[in-house]
This record gives C-alpha cells, sequence and structure tokens, in this order.
C-alpha cells in the first residue's frame, strides 16, 4: 500500500513539472511601449505593458472576447509603424482588460503573431494614453 502511495505522488510531482514547462512568454514593442504577454497552452493567461519612456508597469489577466459562447473571426488592422495606410494585416482572437482606470484590447496577427495590435481606452492613468499602435515581437 505505501509503495502505491509513493508512486502515486511521484506521478502528481512528473505531472506537476509537465504542465509547468507549458508556459512560455513573448516580447513586443514600440518605441513607448514594452509589451510580455504569459502564454499556457497557447493561451494568453498574462499580460504586462511596460511604459519605456516613464518606466511604469502594469500586470493583468485578460479575458478573450467571445461573441454568443464562441471566439469571433478576426479582424483587419492598420500597421501603426508603416507610413502606408494601406497596410493591412488580420488578427485573431482579441483579449480585453477592463478596470476603473484603464481598460485596453489586444490582438495578435494571424497564424505568425509578428505584431500586436493595441489599444488602449477610457485611460485615467497618466502614463498610458488613449491611444492605437502597433507593437512588434522581439526576438528570444
Amino acid at each position: 500500500m505505501k509503495r502505491f502511495i509513493y508512486l502515486i505522488a511521484l506521478f502528481n510531482v512528473l505531472l506537476s513539472c509537465s504542465c509547468s514547462s507549458r508556459i512560455s512568454y513573448e516580447n513586443y514593442e514600440n518605441k513607448k511601449y514594452k509589451i510580455t504577454l504569459k502564454q499556457k497552452s497557447n493561451i494568453i493567461v498574462g499580460f504586462i505593458i511596460s511604459n519605456k519612456e516613464t518606466n511604469s508597469k502594469l500586470a493583468f489577466t485578460p479575458s478573450l472576447i467571445m461573441i454568443d459562447g464562441e471566439i469571433p473571426e478576426g479582424s483587419l488592422r492598420s500597421d501603426y509603424n508603416s507610413t502606408d495606410e494601406t497596410e493591412l494585416y488580420q488578427c485573431d482572437s482579441t483579449y480585453c482588460i477592463d478596470t476603473d482606470s484603464i481598460s485596453i484590447a489586444f490582438a495578435l496577427e494571424v497564424l505568425n503573431h509578428k505584431r500586436l495590435d493595441l489599444y488602449i481606452y477610457n485611460s485615467q492613468l497618466q502614463d498610458y494614453k488613449d491611444e492605437n499602435c502597433t507593437l512588434l515581437k522581439q526576438s528570444k
């Protein structure tokens, strides 16, 4: 019986180690902001935004936007780093953060996730003004 309990305990330890290894981090930047996304099994579970000019940092747990219980199709977004206003890229799932002091929506470019579309609105924070911008994925 003791051997069985030890085997169960060992199995739980191995299972917890394998689950924690699925967490990954991706960084996106532009001139003003740095964003770190924490992902577990391709689901974003953490969002950290840093203002590079003021060294201010905020952390949130974003919510996936769903319509009638389903993830809506992606939409075309403008690349705010480009001078060509007709350059658009498609984003997939959109996430949101809504607090009393700031609201944020963001979406990643479909398939390769090289660009992140960021929309800050209803901000009452000095370091994070209402704006829309594009951040680029940073290599590891």
